[in-house]
């Protein structure tokens, strides 16, 4: 408990020395998370390590909502971590995140509404994310139109490709 004010209190601390905010970052979870969500004193490759080196959601959290993450730290994140942390991600406007990273999310979960919601609503959404997007929702759509109303395949994918064309575009 005494480490775990001491985290809290020392959070924000600029010119807190780097293995103290490093210490305070590895230890048990009531010690760490604050550190792992505000310490500046932790560097880019800091994260990067303490990402790769735990398979804790809640670790993974708290460096995903940091005021900044670098996108290497959220690439690294998307590729390890579950659907929370790729939406807490992509809620967080001081994340970076690549096209890559962005397109790793499409594949990896689609059937997130929600979370391919925040994704459109996300600034400056990369042309080729976005087509993605349109293809994912469009392919859904169609299967959904096969399934419910037993439409010919060739008339699905006809009306689908003229909607996906048509979208893209805009």
């Amino acid at each position: 408990s005494v480490r775990a004010s001491l985290s809290q209190q020392v959070k924000n601390t600029a010119s807190l020395p780097h293995d103290i905010a490093i210490a305070l970052a590895r230890d048990v979870e009531e010690v760490a998370l604050p550190m792992l969500e505000h310490s500046r004193a932790l560097t880019d490759s800091d994260l990067l390590e303490l990402v790769q080196s735990t398979e804790s959601s809640t670790r993974h959290l708290a460096i995903a909502t940091r005021e900044h993450v670098p996108e290497k730290v959220a690439d690294t994140l998307i590729t390890r971590g579950n659907d929370k942390i790729a939406a807490a991600l992509v809620d967080n406007p001081g994340a970076e995140l690549s096209d890559k990273g962005m397109a790793r999310i499409v594949e990896r979960f689609p059937e997130n509404k929600p979370l391919m919601s925040a994704l459109v609503s996300r600034p400056h959404l990369p042309a080729t994310i976005a087509e993605k997007l349109i293809a994912h929702v469009s392919d859904s759509l169609a299967k959904t139109l096969k399934e419910r109303h037993k439409l010919p395949d060739k008339d699905i994918e006809k009306q689908v490709e003229e909607t996906r064309e048509g979208e893209t575009l805009k």
